[in-house]
């Protein structure tokens, strides 16, 4: 009978998403694993398999944790105009409180992984697709608030998703974030 593991997994995947998120999947050693979790192989291997499945397991606990925030900043009071702005600039926010301005892991691992490995790139396609939904429902709310014109909102959320997502490339080479910000503004100039 195997033994029970003896170490908290969710620390240990937040330790691997970060190794990965800053080293990339592919210069990411199975020894930088083991150090970044404090770990041995053995029990690396047997608590989570190989390599791609600790990142599996990792890009499942980045996502995991943005859904829960999402679904958090669902139930905040704010019009959808004023909670898409507060929404875009948490993103850029998050981005800049990191000394080094990391791009979000999932966009991370679209660019290094997301064409070459099916699961993968379902993975983050689901996730994407989940974005573009708490967008719409925050457009909808704009809508039905007034605080944004009749709109196609699956459309303008995929747009403000793509948006963001280049925003966020931009940001990783931009010191300044009152730049990026002020890039948040133009784009809501451009919502009706």
């Amino acid at each position: 009978m195997a033994r029970p593991c003896s170490f908290d997994r969710a620390a240990v995947l937040d330790a691997t998403v970060d190794q990965f998120w800053t080293t990339g999947y592919t210069a990411t050693s199975t020894d930088d694993l083991c150090a970044c979790a404090d770990l041995s192989r053995s029990s690396l291997y047997n608590s989570f398999g190989g390599k791609r499945d600790v990142y599996l397991a990792s890009l499942q606990r980045y996502i995991d944790e943005r859904v829960a925030d999402r679904e958090r900043t669902l139930q905040r009071p704010e019009s959808g105009r004023d909670l898409l702005r507060a929404t875009l600039r948490k993103v850029i926010g998050i981005q800049y409180a990191d000394p080094s301005h990391r791009v979000c892991f999932g966009i991370h691992a679209c660019v290094e992984l997301g064409t070459s490995d099916p699961q993968i790139g379902k993975v983050l396609a689901d996730n994407a697709t989940a974005f573009d939904r708490t967008i719409e429902q925050i457009l909808t709310r704009g809508i039905d608030d007034g605080s944004i014109a009749p709109t196609d909102a699956h459309a303008l959320a995929r747009v403000i998703h793509a948006a963001l997502d280049g925003l966020q490339v931009r940001a990783r080479i931009t010191k300044s974030r009152k730049h990026i910000e002020a890039d948040i503004d133009t784009l809501m100039r451009l919502i009706p």
